[in-house]
């Protein structure tokens, strides 16, 4: 795994499917590595660790057309990754490094991206929250 400060070849493909995809503020994870223009957060990583692992398990061109052009695949895999970033948060709140209001917070910000535009409203804000914080 590597991860790089530049955006990655199919950056444009991935617009045009996903025209709310902005390089300065997400993180994208292609062929094994992460892209991001910014540092990652540890609850990015962990995020963005799964994609790898995902794209491992299917394999890249079968992760990326799956992702692309098969919104229930789309959001099982998303659905997989955010409620793995939310369990790392969750595991660090019980060590104290977060308090229940970020930890809360950061579920919120998760359901509210995956039920909206970024991913092509796939699922609704409820429902999104339910299964990110799943246990």
């Amino acid at each position: 795994m590597k991860i790089s400060k530049t955006k990655p070849k199919e950056y444009d493909l991935l617009k045009k499917h996903f025209p709310e995809l902005d390089f300065n503020k997400h993180a994208i994870t292609i062929r094994g590595i992460i892209h991001a223009k910014n540092p990652l957060t540890a609850d990015v990583f962990v995020h963005e660790l799964v994609h790898v692992l995902q794209q491992k398990m299917y394999e890249d061109d079968r992760f990326l057309d799956m992702f692309l052009n098969d919104k229930e695949s789309r959001l099982n895999l998303e659905i997989i990754a955010y409620n793995a970033q939310y369990t790392f948060l969750k595991q660090m709140q019980v060590f104290g490094v977060f308090g229940a209001e970020h930890v809360n917070g950061k579920a919120i910000e998760f359901a509210t991206t995956l039920s909206g535009p970024l991913y092509g409203n796939i699922i609704t804000y409820k429902e999104a929250l339910k299964l990110i914080t799943k246990e």
